[in-house]
Parts: structure tokens; sequence; C-alpha cells
């Protein structure tokens, strides 16, 4: 991750947009994770007849938790729990998906890592830790419409992909 973070930083040099005194993000400014409290609460949203749901904890003792579930034509399709915690190299995002007989879509391997890279009070972005994780990155942030977005970038076999998911902030059913 260091020299993954020392070659963007070099590129960016390179081409004048480097910051001359911090990374990406002070790692004090996300000590409490407060900056994400926009995603806290039940969130509901519909893509390519894909009914998907978040639910968002408050943080408390640098944590915070997440359940997901993806269900179409009646059909539970997805479960998955995610963390996001404060660590020694910054805040990190860590989920499993599971299938609806509780096994793991990713085997018995470790759960997907994602780095917080960027947050402010409306917009987080989470990135891979390695360049061959399925799952690239992770933005959440309120549109002007007031809806959470969520871009996800995947690496599919070497190939790039994406898809976005839009929510509404919904009271629980």
């Amino acid at each position: 991750m260091i020299r993954r973070f020392f070659l963007q930083t070099l590129a960016l040099f390179s081409l004048g947009l480097a910051p001359l005194t911090q990374p990406a993000f002070a790692q004090d400014a996300f000590s409490d994770l407060s900056s994400l409290s926009f995603i806290e609460g039940y969130w509901r949203g519909e893509n390519n007849g894909l009914v998907f749901e978040e639910t968002w904890s408050n943080s408390a003792g640098g944590v915070m938790t997440g359940m997901a579930r993806g269900v179409r034509d009646d059909e539970l399709v997805v479960l998955e729990y995610i963390i996001i915690e404060i660590t020694p190299n910054g805040p990190v995002m860590r989920f499993k998906h599971l299938q609806p007989d509780y096994s793991h879509w990713e085997g018995e391997e470790k759960p997907i890592t994602l780095l917080m890279v960027r947050a402010n009070d409306e917009d987080v972005l989470f990135s891979a830790l390695s360049d061959d994780s399925i799952v690239q990155r992770i933005r959440y942030f309120i549109r002007d419409d007031g809806r959470l977005q969520t871009d996800v970038g995947l690496l599919r076999e070497g190939v790039a992909d994406k898809f976005t998911l839009v929510f509404e902030r919904v009271e629980k059913p």
C-alpha cells in the first residue's frame, strides 16, 4: 500500500497536482468516523429489478456497521455485512457478501477491505488495498436531490466494470 501511495503521489507531483504537505486525507480527521454520519439510517433503492436496502448504525467505539439485503422478484439474492473501523493505517471498510443460505460469495477468503481515502460530511471514497481486489473502489455521496448514491468500481478478470445504486432515505418498515 505504501508503494502504491508513493507511486500515485510521484505521478501527481510530476503533473503538478499533488498536495505539498499531506496525503489524500489527514488521519486525525477520521479518528471518530463522524464525517460518515450522513449514511446512518435506513436506505432503499432499486436497480434493474433488484430492490436493495442498506441499514447503517451510528459510529461507536471507532466502528460503524452496515447491513444490506438484495431482493429480486420476492426472492433473496444477497446479504452483506459491512464494518467501517478505525485502524492504525486509517479507516477501513470490510465486508462479505452472503448467499441466501448464509454461505459466502467470496468463499472462506478474508473480507474485501478498502481504505478510506477521502471524506467530508456528504461524500466518502474507499479504495482497494490491492490491485487484484474485485472491488476497487466504493463512493457514497449525497446527491443534490437528497438521495444517497453509491458508485462501485470493480475489476472482473482484469476488466474494469462499475455499477451505481441510488437510495432513498426511508423509515424502517
